[in-house]
């Protein structure tokens, strides 16, 4: 695989990015995308953009009792995807892998950890139950 050196924001990256602005978390942007079937472009068509691919070694999240050293990879790791341009296509090839019942992985990627991801999961599935919930209901979520 060749390496390609980093380009612009792709515009999928660059809409997440609006949306963090605006507060959004990454992973619960993406987990939106994805539950109202959002198809992610194929790894092959945007990995040798990723900012992480020009490095020698991934930020993984070390759970070997150094806790600076864990935060200072997962800082590392997100700094790098907050510079990356396919930020959104990695995050988002990421999540719908996790969605299909294979273990979350305790890296960063698209600049989330596993715990982000787990907690945009569960807070758009509640999202979509309580929609579900006010729709059956005539529009009043009950308590």
């Amino acid at each position: 695989m060749t390496r390609e050196q980093p380009r612009k924001p792709t515009p999928a990256t660059l809409a997440m990015r609006e949306q963090i602005k605006n507060g959004v978390s990454p992973a619960v942007y993406t987990e939106r995308l994805i539950r109202g079937g959002y198809k992610p472009a194929p790894r092959s068509a945007w990995i040798g953009q990723a900012a992480c691919s020009l490095e020698d070694e991934p930020y993984f999240i070390g759970l070997d009792g150094r806790k600076r050293e864990h935060w200072e990879n997962i800082k590392k790791g997100k700094t790098k995807c907050g510079s990356c341009p396919v930020q959104a296509e990695c995050l988002a090839a990421h999540m719908v892998d996790i969605t299909k019942h294979q273990p979350d992985t305790k890296v960063v990627v698209g600049g989330t950890d596993n715990v982000e991801r787990a907690r945009a999961r569960r807070q758009v599935a509640q999202e979509l139950a309580r929609r579900a919930q006010s729709s059956q209901s005539g529009g009043e979520v009950l308590a």
